[in-house]
């Protein structure tokens, strides 16, 4: 049975108001369709310039991620981008225009006049949204003021509030301020009450996104809504669409967004609230609520006004009983808590909790616009009513959540420490045994076998790990394109289509390591944690180079490269080990170079180095690969020929001494002329290194005696 077909989805983020349903959605949908999700964090550039899981994928989808999408596509598998756009490849969009065109006229009906716009402008839909505001603002005759137009540069909510923070300093005019999402919002937000000011009295604010935090922000953030899953599912479609069945969809597909206005640009709420809920039937408008608010939790637009609402979320009858109450002016009626659960039991619609809210605020609303007779504090007791139902909700949202945040929090801890325990203990951070502390159900550990840029370069497979086996290294080398190896796997877990496969990025501050990959049962928004182990790891990896670098500073001769005399005698007991267990010979020769006082004297010592490099420079070319050569000090080295006897080594040796007879000297300076003496012996079980270079020395002390450029064999290790 082969692998299942797999879509790839290059986003910046996992964790965000859009990122995070939108990818959910999309794993739910292609685990139904029998396609696996690989989710890689990153730039589409990134995946062009490595390669990376090229041959994989059989179609990408990509977030706010256009450029270089024309070079992803000519690896020859379609590409359909989600808020982005390339000329000649399909892209889904939010209507952003309409959505902004409604939030700048929405503030000009108010009178407002000095209108910002606040966003982060790397981003396609960011920038899309600043110009539309731009151009609504001019349709208006309103004048452009370049300095109401804020680049946060990130998009982060702290970022947000410094920038605006400052903004607000400069005492620069203003009266509104539109944001590019709703995140950036609540920074903004946060800096106004800081400054002292009040909204929307002094200063109206919308965002952008509709988020779950926007109906609970005090004030309630008017936003645009848009609809992540919507625009997920749309592009899949597409993209599943070329792949299965060659259709080339429309360039350009736009989805409506919508402003939802509250508190934040308001002082006076409308009458008419715009929401998700469906016009009411007259005369049964608890029915029709009913109905609205059973379609939503079901997800299905399907059921019709014959399905039994109590039955299938037990409670709605007393939650608009409790409403009708509120209106008219009855005694509260308690809502079960069983009604908050089922609300909350599915962990899309959880994310969306404040649309019941809406919905039930819209047709109150509408309830008391209805009535015959004019009734002041309905208004009030409405209100009442909606903050009693957003606390029962949020308190059993914190009460279903609390437990699995612990839990989220005492893996994140026992990862921490043991990754810190690996730095601390210089333990082989390679490991990744440390995952059994995550929610991953696997992990693959990648790193770069070199560093040269191009396509020639590969990714080794330092360690996997598998729930209740724990890791183990590995060594298998992988082409980019093929990663991750999935087929390593058992099938059960290569196969399954319940996992959402992530891609994160390991690099450090000086050195791009590799890739980390992880796959998940269930979808976890833990963007921070995921950046946060990836730069630990790097680090680690970079602290474990450092280490290596200075120890092989420490057994390595600066002017040759050679090993030095530290390093033969730290190897020389594992060398002898062999010997004894193996029975197998081992030579060791030292060399010496003639008259190397007097090439000092003559040519200065700036040549005499020159020689030493260049005499290291032919020994390495003529050694074999299992050698080892080494600096003992000054004009002094030991060569040590494993599995070699004697008769042999004395081969060598001469090949040696030849070697450097016949070597162009002349390079260096003229009438140079460079000979060697060689002093050879072989090892005995009962030897020791002193006892060996004693021997060696020894054959080396005849060879000189006897005239200079030669070899000279011990006869005996007595």
């Amino acid at each position: 049975m082969g692998t299942p077909r797999m879509i790839g989805l290059i986003t910046h983020n996992f964790d965000s108001a859009f990122h995070t349903p939108l990818i959910e959605a999309l794993h739910t949908q292609l685990r139904q369709k029998g396609y696996q999700l690989l989710a890689i964090q990153g730039t589409v550039e990134q995946v062009v310039a490595t390669r990376l899981a090229t041959e994989r994928i059989d179609g990408w989808l990509t977030i706010n991620n256009d450029r270089y999408a024309d070079q992803l596509r000519a690896f020859g598998k379609p590409v359909v981008l989600i808020s982005g756009k390339c000329p000649g490849i399909p892209c889904v969009l939010p209507d952003n225009q309409s959505g902004i065109i409604a939030a700048v006229e929405h503030l000009i009906i108010q009178g407002r006049q000095r209108i910002a716009f606040l966003g982060y402008f790397a981003n396609h839909d960011f920038c899309e949204r600043r110009d539309t505001y731009l151009a609504t603002l001019s349709g208006h005759g309103l004048p452009i003021d370049k300095r109401l137009v804020i680049d946060t540069g990130s998009y982060y909510i702290h970022d947000a509030y410094h920038v605006f923070g400052n903004f607000l300093r400069r005492n620069i005019a203003l009266d509104a301020i539109i944001c590019a999402n709703d995140a950036l919002a609540f920074g903004v937000m946060q800096a106004i009450k800081e400054a002292g000011l009040h909204m929307p009295d002094d200063i109206a604010i919308i965002g952008f996104d509709d988020s779950a935090g926007a109906q609970f922000s005090l004030p309630a953030l008017s936003s645009v809504r848009q609809d992540p899953v919507a625009i997920g599912l749309v592009a899949l479609q597409m993209l599943l669409d070329q792949i299965e069945r060659d259709l080339q969809p429309a360039l350009v597909t736009s989805l409506p967004t919508q402003l939802i206005v509250r508190a934040s640009s308001m002082s006076i709420l409308p009458t008419k609230v715009q929401s998700a809920a469906e016009p009411s039937q007259p005369g049964d408008w608890q029915s029709q609520l009913a109905l609205n608010l059973v379609r939503w939790l079901s997800g299905s637009s399907q059921l019709n006004q014959a399905a039994r609402a109590e039955q299938i979320w037990p409670g709605i009858d007393v939650l608009i009983k409790s409403l009708d109450a509120a209106i008219t002016g009855q005694a509260i009626i308690p809502v079960p808590v069983a009604f908050w659960s089922a609300a909350l039991a599915n962990v899309q619609l959880c994310e969306r909790r404040a649309e019941i809210v809406s919905m039930v605020q819209a047709a109150g609303m509408q309830q008391i616009a209805a009535m015959s007779q004019p009734d002041l504090q309905a208004i009030d007791r409405l209100v009442s009513w909606l903050l009693y139902c957003k606390d029962a909700l949020e308190h059993q949202y914190l009460k279903v959540h609390l437990h699995q945040a612990e839990q989220d929090r005492a893996r994140y801890i026992a990862e921490g420490q043991l990754l810190s325990k690996i730095v601390a203990s210089g333990a082989s951070p390679r490991m990744i045994d440390w995952l059994s502390h995550s929610f991953a159900d696997w992990g693959m550990l990648s790193l770069w076998k070199n560093q040269r840029y191009g396509l020639e370069r590969s990714l080794e497979i330092v360690s996997i790990f598998v729930r209740g086996a724990g890791a183990r290294a590995s060594t298998l080398l992988v082409a980019p394109e093929h990663f991750p190896p999935i087929e390593l796997l058992s099938e059960a877990n290569s196969n399954s289509l319940d996992y959402l496969i992530k891609l994160t990025h390991v690099a450090g501050s000086e050195r791009d390591w590799g890739y980390m990959a992880v796959a998940e049962r269930f979808y976890r928004t833990f963007n921070d944690i995921m950046l946060n182990r990836n730069i630990l790891l790097a680090t680690v990896l970079e602290l474990e180079r450092s280490t290596n670098e200075l120890r092989d500073l420490s057994v390595r001769d600066s002017l040759t490269g050679l090993h030095n005399r530290r390093f033969l005698t730290e190897r020389f007991p594992k060398m002898m080990a062999h010997v004894r267990e193996s029975g197998r010979p081992l030579a060791l020769a030292v060399l010496d170079i003639d008259n190397f006082k007097q090439i000092n004297d003559t040519f200065t010592h700036d040549g005499g180095d020159k020689v030493l490099v260049q005499f290291a420079n032919v020994l390495v070319e003529n050694c074999r690969t299992d050698d080892e050569l080494v600096r003992l000090g000054g004009e002094e080295f030991a060569l040590v020929l494993p599995n070699t006897p004697l008769d042999a080594a004395r081969q060598i040796c001469e090949r040696l001494r030849i070697a450097i007879a016949q070597q162009q000297w002349e390079m260096i300076t003229l009438s140079l002329r460079v000979t060697i003496s060689i002093g050879l012996t072989k090892a005995y079980p009962t030897d020791s290194l002193e006892s060996l270079l004693h021997r060696a020395d020894t054959s080396l002390y005849t060879a000189k005696q006897a005239g200079k450029n030669q070899v000279v064999c011990a006869e005996s290790g007595d």
